[in-house]
């Protein structure tokens, strides 16, 4: 819900902690594939923050 926000309000400074706790849930949920790809995406966020 909050990338779907932010894309439709064009402001995405909360997407870094999104994607990470959207990868955490996914690792409970032990979908490890789905997980990496949002691991994947919140480094990518964190290395040019």
């Amino acid at each position: 819900m909050v990338l779907l926000i932010s894309e439709r309000e064009g402001e995405d400074s909360g997407n870094t902690e999104a994607f990470g706790a959207i990868a955490d849930c996914y690792t409970e949920f032990g979908d490890l594939e789905k997980a990496a790809t949002f691991y994947d995406q919140y480094i990518a966020r964190l290395q040019t923050d």
